[in-house]
């Protein structure tokens, strides 16, 4: 990878060997906790022989491959992918608790992507039942990376989130209709762990600070 020469197991797929050995290639919906999803297409990378860019996080590593990373056309298709997402994204960093450790902020720096006026939104900002004094979300921010509902599935075994509608309409909804204390949300976190973005934060936190400040 890189020129550098690593090793995976067998089975393993090139992001996480990436990772290992020090070298940083972008992702939004990979998780080590998680099965390989290949939604965001952050994580394309270059194979020698191979006529097009590929997801590296469900392309398993072969003995002899020849992996780039970080070429010019990487960075360009990773730009207009994240381009993308901010153009139907609110542009709250300021005050946003979440900034500071948003994996979509840094993506953001990281290629120098410049402000820009974003669309208008039309998804409601959804405040929590009275009874769940947890989990806070806001629909506004989500990327549609899937990881809270793929966390909630595979980690928890509990399925309380899932995807809605199709298209520009899609969004991830509780399945049973809210996250309160009358459902099988076990309030675990895990979802608020795992969400790369502002979309889904502790309750209890919100407005008290950034979460930089207070998560360690």
């Amino acid at each position: 990878i890189n020129s550098t020469e690593v090793a995976a197991e067998p089975g393993e797929t090139i992001l996480p060997v990436a990772l290992r050995n020090g070298i940083k290639i972008p992702h939004l919906c990979w998780d080590p906790r998680l099965e390989p999803y290949g939604a965001c297409r952050m994580c394309l990378v270059e194979i020698e022989g191979m006529p097009d860019p590929v997801p590296s996080c469900t392309t398993e590593g072969r003995e002899g491959m020849i992996v780039r990373t970080d070429t010019e056309q990487l960075r360009e298709i990773r730009k207009t992918i994240v381009e993308l997402i901010l153009y139907d994204h609110p542009r709250d960093c300021l005050t946003c608790a979440k900034a500071g450790t948003c994996d979509l902020q840094d993506l953001a720096y990281d290629l120098g992507i410049e402000d820009f006026t974003p669309e208008e939104h039309d998804l409601p900002v959804i405040v929590e039942d009275v009874g769940n004094a947890v989990i806070y979300r806001d629909p506004a921010k989500c990327i549609l990376c899937g990881k809270c509902v793929r966390i909630c599935r595979e980690v928890q075994m509990v399925g309380v989130l899932d995807f809605a509608d199709r298209g520009y309409d899609t969004q991830v909804i509780p399945a049973q209709g809210g996250l309160s204390w009358d459902t099988d949300c076990e309030l675990c976190g895990q979802c608020v762990d795992a969400c790369p973005t502002g979309a889904l934060m502790v309750q209890k936190a919100m407005h008290k600070g950034r979460e930089k400040d207070y998560v360690k």
